[in-house]
């Protein structure tokens, strides 16, 4: 009888079991139609706002045969907290967790009902497409800010990303492991908490009118403006109820001033006080601007590379992430900007013609001739026909300027009164620019340095040709100063071409501390409108 009993009651067991089996089974199968019926609909789900975010999802459910891959039907995996997790911490990127569902994904407990299986799933795949889109290649196409903006579309097959995140259990990393590695990127992202702790304990004090400040002087600002610099951590300790301008102060000055693009003297002038109230908020936005650039940027640069920054008016050698040669730039003006572009330098030019283009020739050369005959002669400049070796010199008063400029040409011959300098390194591209020299050295002062129709002016071009010539050995120090002052065209093909990045950056940190400067073209204001801040 026992014997009986056990085996109905192992019956019953086996009976519940399939049953439970078969419901289990039952679960995601309806969850996997569920997903199908949802992508294949015509319309998108509401929080399916970014078309082509939702044609990625499509595809993914496609590639997947349209199972469900965050839960089994009625429970959700562990890969829903780490994405909500990650979310959580995407302030720290410098992005919006509100824009990555996180209401939503809190709200969302560890069981679901069959009938919303299909929907969760759904839009989980979407929000990590989303933030994981923006993490790695930014949240706004840079070409919206500026058409002029060549950055180049960084490839990262987000597909792929979230196929083995899901397969391995580790959402959250897969995200962290998407934000660009650049220092830079992570130093930005240090500042950026710094300037958010700054934030939440009330910012800092805006500074009432006052005259201009030296050592010495005394005025009831003085008080603010130490609070101002403490906060910031340019001053480190202070009596920040002393009216004196003194020497602690004016130094802590030097030290804002060089981190905002002023004039070092450590004066308190209209400038400094303009730059010390800028919002917090202002300054936060700026470092989130900056950190989107920097997703737009190729993840690996090169161990060597050029870059220049536009706003900085600077160039760098780059190396193994270490500048190891800096000098100062002028770059194109509001009228004619420097593009933002990425690039391969392939030689340079030794004693260049200055081939002038035909929209400076339209606008400066002809009007300047036809006013002084000598113009041409005083300026070096020839008349040509034709290019390359069936180029040919002709006599300017044989032409009639007032009837046009079709078929020639303008170029300046080399020496030291052309505009390009004695040197130029060319890096193929369709705007025509490049770095060269230039025989105005006196603009090299100025603090901003926007003066040139697009091309970069270089400080010291003979010590940038030693550098990209250094694997050449024939091309000793002496050989390029005297081809330099030749007189006579001369290209030099780089053995080792070395990447170009003409960027634009208007907060980078910089041994540890933050720096801003002036948004020279207006990129971060188009910047915010298309952000719809």
């Amino acid at each position: 009888m026992k014997r009986i009993q056990s085996a109905l009651t192992l019956s019953a067991v086996l009976l519940v079991s399939a049953c439970t089996n078969r419901q289990q089974d039952a679960a995601p199968r309806a969850a996997d139609a569920g997903v199908r019926s949802l992508v294949e609909a015509k319309t998108p789900p509401s929080y399916a706002a970014d078309r082509g975010l939702w044609r990625e999802v499509r595809r993914f459910y496609v590639q997947s045969q349209h199972a469900v891959m965050w839960s089994d039907g009625t429970r959700f995996r562990s890969t829903v907290r780490q994405l909500r997790d990650a979310v959580d911490r995407a302030q720290g990127e410098g992005l919006d967790p509100s824009d990555y569902d996180a209401d939503w994904l809190h709200a969302l407990g560890n069981r679901l009902a069959p009938e919303t299986a299909a929907d969760s799933d759904v839009r989980l795949t979407y929000d990590y497409l989303h933030y994981a889109r923006d993490v790695a290649q930014g949240t706004i196409d840079p070409e919206d800010v500026n058409p002029q903006w060549h950055s180049g579309a960084k490839a990262v097959d987000l597909h792929e990303t979230l196929r083995r995140a899901l397969d391995e259990r580790r959402v959250a990393d897969s995200l962290n492991e998407l934000a660009p590695p650049a220092p830079q990127y992570v130093g930005l992202k240090t500042q950026l908490a710094r300037y958010r702790e700054i934030a939440r304990t009330g910012g800092w004090p805006s500074i009432p009118d006052a005259p201009a400040l030296v050592t010495g002087s005394r005025h009831p600002a003085v008080p603010a403006i130490r609070r101002r610099l403490a906060i910031t951590g340019d001053i480190k300790s202070s009596d920040q109820s002393s009216d004196l301008y003194d020497d602690a102060v004016a130094a802590a000055v030097r030290v804002f001033q060089a981190r905002h693009g002023l004039e070092p003297d450590g004066k308190y002038t209209k400038a400094v006080a303009a730059a010390m109230n800028v919002p917090v908020d202002a300054r936060i936005a700026q470092i989130e601007f900056n950190m989107d650039r920097w997703r737009w940027m190729p993840n690996e640069l090169g161990d060597r590379y050029l870059i220049v920054n536009i706003p900085a008016f600077r160039v760098d050698a780059v190396e193994h992430g270490r500048s190891v040669l800096g000098m100062r730039v002028v770059a194109g003006t509001k009228e004619n900007p420097t593009p933002v572009l990425f690039d391969t330098l392939k030689y340079v030019v030794f004693s260049p013609y200055w081939n002038i283009p035909p929209d400076i020739a339209d606008k400066e050369t002809v009007p300047h001739a036809l006013k002084d005959p000598a113009y041409l002669d005083k300026n070096n400049i020839e008349v040509v026909r034709g290019s390359g070796a069936n180029a040919t010199v002709v006599d300017p008063t044989t032409i009639d300027w007032n009837e046009g400029t079709e078929g020639v040409r303008f170029r300046q011959k080399p020496g030291r009164g052309n505009s390009l300098g004695l040197v130029k390194f060319v890096f193929p591209n369709h705007f025509n620019v490049y770095l060269h020299g230039t025989p105005s050295q006196s603009l090299f002062e100025r603090i901003e340095r926007d003066f040139s129709h697009g091309c970069v002016r270089l400080e010291r071009p003979a010590d940038l040709a030693q550098y990209v010539l250094r694997d050449q050995p024939e091309w000793t120090r002496e050989r390029i100063e005297s081809a330099m002052e030749a007189g006579t065209e001369q290209t030099v093909n780089l053995k080792t071409p070395l990447p170009v990045y003409l960027v634009y950056f208007t907060a980078w940190e910089e041994g540890g501390a933050i720096h801003f400067r002036q948004d020279v073209y207006g990129h971060d204001r188009r910047q915010r409108a298309v952000a719809g801040e």
